[in-house]
Formats: structure tokens, C-alpha cells, sequence
């Protein structure tokens, strides 16, 4: 009877199929366990009783033998599952007799992609046993710098898992470009499009940038330029006014500080003259009021010159020259000055030019070209003392005229001194119509005068003018 048993026992267990199923299956138990004899059946031991107690020394482990091992396909106390020869580490039923989860050390073939037996998340197989990848929100160590679990390259760490930076060619939140450099001297530093007081210089396009729209530093905006006297703002600590202009005869000159007697600017309308000293006796007072070398009034109608009336200020020191004309009421109605040229020697002022006739011939070529934008000429003596052209015995012709192609004294002229008596050789004195004593003095400022030959169309006529006339050197 025993062998028979024995023998029953064995093709039982012969058709057991040891997989992994709902333990209890077919009992309404869905907890994974194994297919195994029923324990009111019998122990399992093979022996035909129900205990382990039986006295037969078999546990009931159901391989006959008495011991109680994962892998033996019953499924034990302490297991959750055995399926004997089929346990493994790739499978749902581990050798450990346990089923298969994330975090047991066993990667669960078609279900898990890793698994390395801890819950870390920052090494390179994260929860969910998958394996570590840029964009799982995972920060692996030693192999990226951030993890934010998205694909957005705006925000602040890329699709590589590094950092969004300035200048990593992405455009990110905050920055309004991104042209992949560092560079700040282009059209984007700093992430951020260039502007006139960003702070950086913008390479051909901006001289400074000092970081602000101040327009009373040392750059000003919105050019980034340096600043400079005469650019209409004024620079604290370096100039005291500027009103937008380089005229060095207003109320604020070149030098970006407002206009004062010994300065060396002429203000117009208020000095006589500015030497850039306050001395006196030098051709300008202290005062900058002019000290004439050569004066004439002409409102008493006397006739004041002779050969030698302009001889003062040839020999008057000074680089510049200034005519003033005023009227009987001792109104300015005419100004200019402008530096010297040349070398003044009677030798200098009385040189000649090649020419064709008198008039030419010793008009020396001291062209002044004056503030007020006219040419001034002053014809001098000959080497023989006599007076301009070589015939005009009285000495000096002094004339102004605003054409640059008027190369005579004589013709399109706006101001003229001339002598009354003028001395033509041995002819005697010469003198033109509506001469006078007094009318050594011609002006007309709006107006063309003609000095020699009006009857012949070379122009209007000479227009005598009361009044005085100032020429100083200083």
C-alpha cells in the first residue's frame, strides 16, 4: 500500500504546473501564489496523511525530503511566490521567492528597464526602474546640472540638462536675445538688445557708454558720444555754460565758459577788443576796450590824413586787426576783425603784385579775411613813399568788400578810407567827384560802391559817410 501511495503522490506532483498565477486560482483568490495540493489532502509529503505530524519525519514541504526551500515550487511561509525551477531574476517570480517589484535588485524583463535595489533617484536608474535620461526630472549625478522633467528650452535649464545661461545661443525667459556669445560690444550684451546707456560700448555705433541717460557727464545720450564744448549740455565739474555753438564772440565761447574781458574771445556787441590779457597799452585796454592806432572823424568835415595816417598800426604789436564803424550818433554799424597775415613791415604791407596797371602793380596781397565773413585789403605806400596804386601820393587805402573774386581796391567795395587829395605823379592832386575834406570815409553796407569809374558802369558811386571809423591792432 505504502508503494502505491508513494506512486500516487508522485504523479500528482508530475501534473502540478508550476507557474506564476493567482494563488487560490480557481477559489476566487487573486493573491499571486502556486498551484499545490490542497492541505485537506494531505500534507504533501507524499506519504498519504494530512499533518506533519504524522510520524513519517516529512515537514510537508512536498518534495519528500522534509526541508522547507524557495525554489522547491510550494510556496512556504515567508514566500510570496516559488515556481521552482522557474524563479528568476528576470522574471515574476524572483530566486528570492518573491514577485517581482521595482527596487528588488532584479530588472523584471518587459516591465523594467533597471533596477539596482535602491529607491536613489540620482544615480542612473530612477523610480519606476527607468533609466536615468535628460527630462525625467531626475538630477543624475556627475551627468547633469538640472532636471526639470520638461522639454522647454525657455525656462531655466535646457533639453541637455545643463543651465540656461546668457549666451548659450537659447532664448530663455528674462532675456530679449541670444546670439550664442559673450560679446558685449555687438547688438546683444548681456542677453539684453543694445541701447545708448546699457553701459556697454556698441562697436561702431557708440564712442562711450557710461551706463546712464546723465547728459551732464562725460558721455552724453542718446548718442554715446564723449562730451564736448559746444554740444548744448553742460558738463558738471568741466564746463560752466554751453549753448550749443563754437562762436567765440557770444556770451559763451569755445572754452564752454561764459565770455569776460581778458579771456582772448571778442564778444561782440560788448568788448572793443580781447587780447587775452588785462593789460593796458598793448593795442587793448585792461578794460578790453581797443586802443586805436589809426582813428578818424569825419562829422567836422576836416581832413586829417596825410601820407603817413595808417603808419600806427603797421607798427602796432598784435596777431589780429578790427575795424569799427559808428555812426553820428556813435552807433556800430559796422564790425569785423581777424587775425593778421603775414609778416607787418612797411616792407611786408608795401610789396607788390605783377600786374598790368597802376593798380595792380602795388596793391600788396595782405587779403584779411574778417569775422563777419568780408575781405579786408589794406594798400600800403611804394618804395618811393607814395601812396597806393603808385599814384595816390596820401599813403594807405584802406577797403573791404564781400566778393572773394574782387582782386582791384577799387570796385565793389562796402567801405572804403581813402584820401581826400589824392596825388597822381607829377599831375598834382587828383580829385573824384563829390569828394570832400570830409568824405575820406565812404560806407555803404547794403550796397556796391565803385571808387574809380561809376560813368562807366563798373558800379554805383561812392557814398560818403558821416561818422568815424576805429582800426586797431591787438
Amino acid at each position: 500500500m505504502a508503494r502505491t501511495f508513494a506512486s500516487t503522490a508522485l504523479i500528482s506532483s508530475s501534473l502540478l504546473t508550476l507557474t506564476a498565477c493567482p494563488s487560490g486560482a480557481g477559489d476566487g483568490d487573486d493573491t499571486f501564489g502556486t498551484f499545490t495540493t490542497d492541505p485537506g489532502d494531505g500534507d504533501g509529503d507524499g506519504d498519504g496523511e494530512t499533518g506533519s505530524g504524522d510520524g513519517d519525519g516529512d515537514p510537508g514541504d512536498g518534495d519528500g525530503d522534509g526541508d522547507e526551500n524557495c525554489g522547491d515550487g510550494v510556496v512556504d511561509p515567508g514566500e510570496e511566490c516559488d515556481l521552482g525551477p522557474m524563479n528568476s531574476a528576470s522574471g515574476q517570480c524572483t530566486p528570492d521567492c518573491t514577485i517581482a517589484s521595482c527596487g528588488d535588485g532584479y530588472v523584471y524583463e518587459g516591465f523594467e528597464e533597471c533596477d539596482d535595489g535602491n529607491g536613489v533617484d540620482t544615480d542612473e536608474c530612477v523610480s519606476g526602474c527607468k533609466n536615468a535620461t535628460c527630462g525625467d526630472g531626475f538630477v543624475q549625478d556627475g551627468v547633469e546640472e538640472c532636471d526639470d522633467g520638461n522639454d522647454n528650452e525657455a525656462d531655466s535649464c535646457t533639453m541637455t540638462c545643463t543651465p540656461g545661461l546668457c549666451g548659450d545661443g537659447i532664448l530663455q525667459d528674462g532675456e530679449q536675445c541670444d546670439d550664442g556669445n559673450m560679446d558685449t560690444s555687438d547688438d546683444c550684451p548681456a542677453c539684453q538688445l543694445a541701447f545708448c546707456g546699457d553701459g556697454y560700448i556698441q562697436a561702431g555705433v557708440e564712442v562711450c557708454d557710461d551706463g546712464n541717460l546723465d547728459n551732464s557727464d562725460a558721455c552724453i545720450s542718446p548718442t554715446c558720444v564723449p562730451a564736448t564744448c559746444g554740444d548744448g549740455f553742460l558738463w558738471e565739474g568741466t564746463e560752466t555754460c554751453d549753448d550749443g555753438n563754437l562762436d567765440d564772440t557770444d556770451e559763451c565761447p569755445g572754452s564752454c565758459a561764459p565770455a569776460y574781458c581778458g579771456d582772448g574771445y571778442h564778444q561782440a556787441g560788448v568788448e572793443g577788443c580781447d587780447d587775452g590779457n588785462n593789460v593796458s597799452d598793448d593795442g587793448c585796454t585792461a578794460d578790453c576796450v581797443a586802443e586805436y592806432c589809426f582813428f578818424l572823424d569825419n562829422t567836422d568835415q576836416t581832413d586829417l590824413m596825410g601820407i603817413d595816417w595808417f603808419d600806427a598800426c603797421v607798427d602796432m604789436p598784435g596777431e589780429n586787426v578790427q575795424i569799427t564803424v559808428r555812426d553820428a550818433n556813435n552807433m556800430v554799424v559796422y564790425q569785423g576783425s581777424g587775425p593778421k597775415v603775414g609778416v607787418w613791415t612797411y616792407d611786408e604791407l608795401t610789396s607788390t603784385n605783377a600786374g598790368n596797371n597802376q593798380y595792380e602793380v602795388y596793391n600788396h596781397d595782405r587779403i584779411i579775411t574778417l569775422d563777419n565773413g568780408d575781405l579786408l585789403r589794406i594798400s600800403g605806400k611804394n618804395s618811393n613813399n607814395s601812396g597806393c596804386g603808385g599814384s595816390l601820393g596820401n599813403g594807405y587805402v584802406i577797403m573791404t568788400y564781400d566778393d572773394p573774386l574782387n582782386d582791384t581796391y577799387y570796385n565793389k567795395i562796402k567801405l572804403l578810407v581813402a584820401p581826400y587829395n589824392f596825388t597822381v605823379g607829377q599831375e598834382g592832386p587828383r580829385n573824384f567827384g563829390d569828394w570832400t575834406p570830409g568824405g575820406e570815409l565812404s560806407f555803404n553796407d547794403d550796397e556796391e560802391m565803385c571808387s574809380c569809374f561809376p560813368n562807366l558802369g563798373q558800379g554805383p558811386a561812392l557814398a560818403p559817410f558821416i561818422g568815424s571809423i576805429a582800426f586797431t591792432v591787438f
